[in-house]
């Protein structure tokens, strides 16, 4: 994955996360229920925030093009295999 195309996707989790942490989409979950015993609207607002960081860390693991492995400073190929 490029640098432009990693760009675009942490952009995109940005907007999306602060849609689905708004008031519109979050009042749909303020009602009196509870859930395990937690209230859904709180339920909801740290259900969605571990999904995003998680999806955020995800976008970030994933090498880029271009970048030697792990441990190869040089990105020469050695012939020692």
């Amino acid at each position: 994955m490029t640098n432009e195309r990693r760009n675009e996707r942490l952009v995109a989790l940005v907007i999306a996360a602060s849609l689905a942490l708004n008031y519109p989409i979050a009042f749909l979950f303020s009602e009196q229920g509870l859930l395990f015993g937690i209230p859904v609207l709180y339920t909801y607002l740290y259900l969605t925030w571990a999904i995003f960081i998680a999806l955020v860390a995800a976008v970030m693991e994933r090498p880029t093009m271009g970048t030697p492995p792990v441990g190869d400073l040089t990105g020469k190929q050695s012939d020692d295999a």
